[in-house]
């Protein structure tokens, strides 16, 4: 019991605070259960690629108000903010091995820049060349994709809002692509590697060849984002793969 009648109006606002941010859980895992409860058809390719984008922009989303919440209350984030994380990675866990088996492609197309010589003038222009589109997954938030993947090769794994995609086949090779932003940090295993560099689609990158060179990194950039593309396919094959990283038309 307070005796100090501003240290009670202080307890007091708090006890308020916690009844509604109670009510607020409440409330809030009440409609979660619900709309599980209504998910128990099949979404269309459609519909999943919105809610991969939808999921992607969440996590941005729940990364501002964490760090909101650490500037305001350093030692402690607030209930609701982990309930409805946790409601996002169990939809996620529901939803994520039907993406993969069902997984939509959109076919694109590739330009190529066309000078033609008129009478008086000559134009310059931009053209679609049809014959060397390849499919990028609809679910694919990135601004480029792989053109070229080897035969015999299915998509395994898809982390949009990551912008990693992940192949594999039938004989136990694997391959990776990811995209990143200039700010994001990656690491990979060094155990017995070996560098070079070389030239990919006109910039320069770095090959890195670890486990005796059974396994290959091909890392470049363009200025504004980086590449990776690896897999333990030989090194030329690697090479080819990552000169296929085309921009989405």
């Amino acid at each position: 019991m307070c005796n100090d009648k501003q240290e009670c109006a202080v307890l007091e606002e708090q006890r308020l605070d916690t009844l509604l941010r109670l009510a607020f859980e409440y409330d809030a895992m009440e409609e979660t259960r619900q709309i599980m409860s209504e998910c128990t058809g099949e979404l269309s390719p459609k519909d999943e690629a919105i809610c991969r984008r939808a999921y992607a922009s969440f996590l941005r989303k729940l990364a501002r108000l964490e760090r909101r919440e650490r500037r305001t209350y350093p030692l402690r984030f607030t209930a609701r903010t982990w309930k409805v994380a946790v409601c996002m990675v169990v939809l996620l866990i529901v939803a994520v091995p039907w993406a993969i088996a069902h997984t939509d492609f959109l076919r694109v197309n590739t330009s190529r820049l066309v000078l033609s010589n008129k009478a008086d003038y000559i134009t310059i222009e931009m053209a679609e060349v049809t014959d060397s589109a390849f499919d990028v997954p609809a679910q694919w938030l990135g601004s480029y994709y792989l053109s070229y993947i080897p035969d015999g090769f299915q998509l395994s794994d898809i982390f949009p809002e990551g912008h990693l995609v992940e192949y594999s086949n039938n004989e136990g090779y694997t391959l990776s692509y990811k995209e990143c932003p200039k700010n994001y940090t990656s690491k990979i295993d060094n155990t017995d590697a070996v560098w070079s560099e070389t030239v990919v689609n006109g910039e320069q990158a770095y090959v890195i060849e670890i486990r005796n060179g059974s396994y290959t990194f091909v890392i470049w950039s363009n200025g504004i984002r980086f590449f990776v593309v690896d897999s333990n396919l030989p090194k030329d094959e690697v090479l080819k793969i990552a000169e296929g990283v085309k921009i989405i038309q």
